[in-house]
């Protein structure tokens, strides 16, 4: 019997430290920074995820870059994995999913489990050091696919996971027109610095603002997208294709092209 929530978690070791994209930049930035300036390779050997102190590893850095005599490489090393999910997730990945989303805007679990078992989604689990610590959720068809859930276990936010898993996302649909919803950018919202923050992250991982709004379930949402635009038909038929055209109409779901005079 489940005596805490904490009990459907998974082993993830909650002291294990996560190397930030930032640090994981400083180190490439000063790389070729320092290779250029001085014709040196610097061997940093940087393991994502092993208990590391950021700040040690910029002094180590500073001080290799003092000695011209050092030949190195460097190799940074992720730890970050997407898996297809089993059937042994399914209770640890609905109480991730459940505490991520408020109920107006997540779909019932089995529903969406069970698209997945059609092939009409990719349920990837998202695992550090062999463990899962959350999910990623794919509806595709042809050569678009929507992005439509990313939950993290919440003792493990924070450390760039959610970074690392848009670029991982990003890459495995090279080709494709990969897109996703995400809140509008209201001044008057309570989030609204924080929404500012996110908007920038994910331009920095190469996505760019759709000219279009999401229409789900009563929310409205912004767009952003990569590889391509999307017009509104193909987004009714991949909503059709993944849950069936009832379910679409009766969660008034749509893509709505913004007038040209309006920014996303």
């Amino acid at each position: 019997m489940i005596q805490d929530e904490s009990d459907l978690y998974s082993p993830f070791d909650p002291e294990q430290k996560m190397l930030s994209d930032d640090v994981c930049d400083y180190l490439a930035r000063n790389y070729k920074n320092m290779h250029r300036k001085k014709s040196e390779r610097y061997n940093i050997r940087v393991i994502c995820g092993t208990s590391i102190d950021e700040e040690s590893v910029k002094a180590a850095i500073r001080e290799h870059s003092d000695n011209n005599r050092c030949s190195y490489t460097m190799q940074i090393i992720s730890s970050m994995e997407l898996r297809r999910a089993k059937k042994e997730d399914y209770v640890y990945l609905k109480h991730v999913y459940d505490h991520a989303f408020p109920p107006e805007e997540r779909a019932p679990f089995r529903r969406v489990w069970r698209c997945a078992g059609q092939g009409k989604a990719d349920f990837l689990s998202i695992h550090i050091h062999g463990k899962c610590c959350g999910m990623a959720y794919l509806v595709r068809r042809g050569d678009l696919v929507y992005f439509f859930y990313l939950a993290l276990d919440p003792r493990v936010r924070g450390r760039g996971i959610g970074t690392k898993v848009l670029k991982a996302v990003k890459r495995k649909c090279e080709g494709k027109r990969l897109f996703f919803a995400l809140e509008q950018l209201d001044p008057k919202a309570k989030n609204y610095e924080i929404r500012v923050r996110r908007h920038a992250l994910y331009r920095r991982c190469g996505f760019v603002d759709l000219p279009y709004v999401l229409h789900e379930a009563g929310v409205v949402y912004a767009v952003m997208g990569n590889g391509g635009m999307i017009r509104p038909k193909e987004y009714s038929d991949l909503m059709d294709y993944h849950m069936g055209k009832f379910m679409r109409k009766l969660l008034h779901m749509r893509l709505v092209r913004l007038p040209e005079n309006v920014e996303p």
